[in-house]
């Protein structure tokens, strides 16, 4: 048995290794001239978006067989909201890791792991790979195949613009803006490479390219980074989407091709090496591979469901979600427990919005008498 994987992304390495590892022959087709993505940032693995997980590196190898080095646990995080600022700490609040061309990013950990062949600076005919090898891996880290072949719905279209920042930094410490005045319904982060650099990223939803740089230096000047060096800025689109069917014939849709992204913060991290890893599983142990994404995509939906939900929250809302998540005793739910905080907080936040847009003046709610809308 002959397998093709198109892209040496997270998503594409992951399965590639554990084909690997399955005694499976299998070639990776890359178009860029090393594994990874181009634009260098930090992305983070934190156990509150992949309950029951408690311990995100421990459930890497449990579930994968995958050791990877992050760049620093996660102890603190500050969230801002329009007018509130708030702070979390704890000992295992994630963990972040180098999403880049680099040798010590996601890729190039995996990419150090694996043996088999890559074929560098080559754009895959995937029909062409699709009557040469038994099954075709698409891993390409955009919609594009799926398009084409009709599986693709898009669900949430945003631009992001980050840069690499200098300065003095904790590297355990991750920065997190909510705020409708600087970028409407989007967000930004900092999460830093190490002592003396960050990644610094904002993520606007529905805006074209100019309008996205507008709101980064908006950003900018709001929070005084305007006047940090910086180097590597970049903007990207990027696309969240559902896939139906993940299994077409031969051929399986993994990782960010698949739509594993995380439609509430965009990480993708987790997703990209558990749907790589169960798409190798389905092929060399015949296994099923959407019962094996099945917890992924409901993750998916919950996050798409909140989201939505919190782009209808106007500022005020925005603070109150930003103090709830540190209040005491839910803070200790939501950062230190197996309780799928995800879920829960989307059935909460559609409630949310309902009743407030039944409550009257003087108080009283008008119940709507049916579910809110997932």
């Amino acid at each position: 048995m002959r397998v093709a994987i198109i892209g040496a992304g997270v998503a594409g390495l992951a399965c590639a290794l554990t084909l690997e590892r399955l005694d499976v022959e299998t070639t990776v087709f890359e178009q860029a001239d090393r594994p990874g993505e181009a634009f260098a940032h930090v992305g983070l693995v934190m156990p509150v978006f992949h309950r029951p997980a408690v311990d995100m590196r421990a459930e890497l190898q449990r579930k994968f067989n995958l050791d990877l080095q992050p760049l620093s646990p996660v102890r603190h995080i500050t969230m801002y909201g329009p007018t509130v600022k708030r702070e979390v700490t704890g000992p295992d609040l994630g963990f972040s890791i180098e999403v880049s061309r680099a040798g010590n990013s996601v890729a190039g950990q995996l990419a150090r792991l694996y043996h088999g062949p890559v074929v560098f600076n080559t754009r895959a005919d995937y029909f062409t790979l699709c009557e040469s090898f038994d099954h075709v891996v698409v891993a390409a880290g955009n919609r594009e195949i799926a398009g084409m072949l009709g599986t693709w719905q898009d669900w949430l279209r945003t631009w992001a613009v980050g840069a690499q920042i200098l300065g003095d930094f904790d590297p355990s410490h991750v920065h997190i803006w909510f705020d409708r005045r600087l970028f409407r319904n989007g967000y930004a982060y900092m999460v830093p490479f190490n002592e003396k650099m960050a990644s610094l990223v904002t993520v606007v939803p529905n805006v074209r390219r100019n309008g996205a740089r507008s709101y980064w230096q908006d950003f900018l000047q709001a929070h005084n980074f305007s006047s940090c060096p910086m180097v590597s800025i970049w903007e990207k689109e990027h696309v969240a989407g559902w896939v139906h069917p993940l299994r077409l014939g031969n051929t399986f849709f993994t990782g960010m091709a698949g739509g594993f992204m995380d439609s509430l913060l965009g990480f993708s991290l987790y997703a990209s090496i558990a749907s790589g890893v169960s798409a190798a599983r389905a092929i060399a142990r015949g296994q099923s591979f959407e019962q094996g994404v099945a917890p992924l995509r409901k993750n998916m939906l919950n996050a798409l469901s909140l989201r939505r939900s919190i782009d209808r929250f106007e500022q005020d809302d925005l603070d109150r979600l930003v103090a709830a998540l540190v209040f005491p005793g839910l803070r200790d739910i939501v950062y230190h427990s197996r309780f799928n905080v995800i879920a829960a907080a989307a059935t909460a936040a559609a409630w949310y919005r309902v009743l407030k847009a039944h409550v009257r003046p003087c108080g009283a709610a008008r119940w709507p008498g049916r579910l809110p809308p997932r």
